[in-house]
């Protein structure tokens, strides 16, 4: 079976940030809510279908937010402050809208929820204000329309939510304080994602992803406890559907264990940040029999490309442990531009290192057939890749010296036979031979008479362990070039090159072709 992938979630603004023009368009008043819910209908559509094309495992759906998924968070749990429950939109995208940049008009005048960093990245996030445990309540149908939206489109999604855990730590009291997590408050959360994870059930999910990215951070008293108290309940009803416990931005080795014997069917590591300590948990621990472990390979905060030996090393390194790997984004790729596509401002020499939210899609299916793949396999990849890059940065410097080529020739197909069973250094040789121009030594190595046409030394083809010489690659295009019927050839040699000019002249001079 190969080797699953799994994207924690995907930029939602668009690649010219149609998301951002659209609402704020709605907010001047330029156009109606139909408008901006096409929009976001049209940018969803897209983006899975960019995942599905990339043969990505695990789309997610409900990562989609028209300003940041605390606040849908709090809208799914009705954690809905009175003072804009009391605006009575028709609709919950105002409600959401008032929560999050204030409102003034007809309906009355509030200020916005506060804002805070999201974590260690630049990113921020609405802080939910709990009034009353009594109100939460499943709210919202956003994460099923979108499942069903995705369903209809032919592509089956995991869902994405922001976990309980991480709700409840960073949701605050009317006053701004910490919340008190009474049983009550505890066990109304943990109800309304049992009643997520049914509707799921009944949807036909596979996979529910549940991020708790609260739990990278230093436990006070009681944490853990709140912890197993929330999954405790809602992983007993979960039914047929795998849950995702999703980490990231740092390490869970201080609680991997209570986490692992919990019983979640899979639970994503961030091995970019607390990579060491995660390992190490693993290695100490193991992993339940029933669980798979989400490698988080793909850095979701950076722009650079990724380096497939050590990501591959680090995949390699669960497998000692488990044999259920599948390989992820580190975290939602929210935080990374969109595609360098279009990126025109940004010289193609530095363009080539970068690896924005598209591109990691690929690097995430690239790393994970490599993952199953022989060591063998891998080397021959890497030689495959490196073969590339050296020949982009040759056409490049060509191109600065004003030399583009129209046809580029692969020396190693000068070493691949034809359906005839010859390739075009048999060819050469043989041609040499019949003009009578090769002979070998008492080691065994074949050379080239080069002095009868004036070099100052007969030049090796084939040397006595039975490696071609790089001038025997010179030999076969040159000779390969003349019987593809040019009679004018140009060499272009490096500053270090010019004790080749003699010794190709001299092999011309064996042609039939030459004066």
């Amino acid at each position: 079976m190969s080797t699953l992938t799994s994207v924690s979630g995907f930029p939602r603004i668009g690649q010219n940030r149609e998301l951002k023009k659209i609402i704020e368009g709605y907010w001047k008043g330029a156009n109606d809510l139909a408008a901006v819910k096409a929009t976001a209908a049209e940018l969803r559509a897209k983006h899975w279908k960019l995942q599905q094309a990339a043969g990505i495992d695990l789309i997610p759906s409900n990562d989609f937010s028209y300003y940041d998924q605390m606040l849908d968070t709090a809208i799914l749990l009705n954690v809905i402050p009175q003072r804009y429950a009391r605006l009575s939109f028709d609709n919950q995208e105002d409600t959401l809208f008032a929560m999050a940049r204030g409102y003034q008009g007809d309906k009355g005048d509030v200020t916005a929820l506060p804002m805070k960093k999201w974590f260690t990245t630049n990113y921020h996030y609405l802080v939910p204000e709990v009034e009353s445990a009594a109100e939460i309540k499943l709210n919202s149908t956003k994460p099923f329309d979108e499942f069903n939206e995705a369903k209809a489109l032919g592509i089956d999604t995991k869902p994405v939510f922001i976990g309980p855990y991480t709700f409840l730590k960073l949701a605050r009291t009317p006053e701004a304080t910490e919340l008190e997590l009474d049983k009550g408050l505890v066990n109304a959360v943990a109800a309304v994602y049992v009643e997520v994870l049914a509707k799921f059930n009944e949807l036909g999910a596979a996979w529910v992803q549940l991020d708790e990215p609260y739990l990278v951070l230093d436990k006070e008293p009681g944490d853990v406890e709140l912890f197993k108290t929330l999954y405790t309940k809602i992983l007993s009803a979960k039914g047929n559907v795998k849950v995702l416990l999703n980490t990231y931005f740092g390490h869970i080795a201080d609680v991997y264990e209570t986490v692992n014997l919990l019983g979640f069917d899979g639970i994503g590591l961030d091995l970019n940040e607390g990579r060491e300590e995660n390992l190490e948990a693993v290695a100490k621990y193991g992993v339940a029999s029933n669980t798979t472990i989400f490698a988080g390979v793909i850095n979701g905060r950076n722009i650079w490309r990724n380096n497939y030996a050590t990501s591959l090393g680090l995949v390699d390194a669960l497998k000692q442990v488990t044999a259920n790997v599948a390989v992820s984004t580190a975290s939602s790729l929210l935080h990374v531009p969109f595609s360098t596509e279009g990126e025109t401002g940004i010289p193609a020499e530095d363009l080539k290192h970068f690896a924005f939210a598209v591109q990691k899609l690929d690097e995430l299916k690239e790393v994970a057939a490599l993952a199953d793949a022989t060591e063998d396999e891998r080397m021959a990849d890497f030689r495959e890749r490196g073969y590339q890059m050296m020949l982009e940065s040759i056409r490049q410097t060509c191109h600065e010296a004003r030399c583009d080529f129209d046809v580029w020739f692969s020396e190693r197909s000068l070493y691949v036979k034809d359906e005839t069973g010859s390739s075009a250094v048999d060819r050469a040789l043989a041609k040499l031979d019949e003009l009578g121009y090769l002979y070998k030594d008492e080691a065994g190595a074949l050379w080239f008479r080069s002095t009868d046409f004036g070099d100052d030394k007969d030049r090796v083809l084939l040397k006595e362990n039975g490696e071609y010489t790089y001038f025997m690659s010179d030999v076969a295009y040159h000779y390969d070039k003349m019987q593809r019927g040019f009679d004018h050839l140009i060499d272009l040699w490096g500053a270090d090159h010019h004790g080749y000019i003699r010794r190709c002249d001299c092999l011309l001079y064996t042609s039939d072709a030459a004066d």
